[in-house]
């Protein structure tokens, strides 16, 4: 009984190691992946208006104001960004496994509330054609 015990004691040690050095691992590259992926959005210095004063977006600047790392969170919606930064359910840019910082057009027809949700929101953009 003393080499079973002994025997599943080391198998369990074994097992236990493994499974943490994959979850170091797991984190390790995780942290290298959010730090490349940080680094390749920026947020430009300068950038185009058109005759309304709305700045205009191309759909890679917008995916810079995804919500993460403390960003604003803006989405589009037939040609226009608006900012939902102060939606609660928008908190860190993610809602119902959506990330913010894209053009939502398809998406808000489909969603329960649809797109007039958005009427109350403030719009800082426009996308470019």
């Amino acid at each position: 009984m003393d080499k079973k015990r002994a025997w599943l004691f080391g198998a369990a040690a074994v097992t236990l190691t493994l499974w943490v050095s994959r979850q170091i691992y797991a984190q390790q590259e995780d942290e290298t992946t959010g730090a490349e992926e940080t680094e390749a959005l920026t947020e430009p210095e300068a950038f185009e208006t058109n005759e309304d004063g709305l700045r205009i977006f191309t759909l890679e600047e917008l995916a810079f104001y995804d919500g993460t790392d403390g960003r604003p969170v803006y989405v589009a919606y037939n040609g226009f960004v608006y900012d939902i930064s102060n939606v609660p359910q928008w908190r860190d840019g993610e809602h119902h496994g959506h990330r913010a910082g894209i053009d939502f057009t398809e998406l808000l027809e489909e969603s329960p509330h649809g797109p007039g949700i958005l009427q109350f929101m403030p719009i800082v953009g426009v996308l470019a054609e």
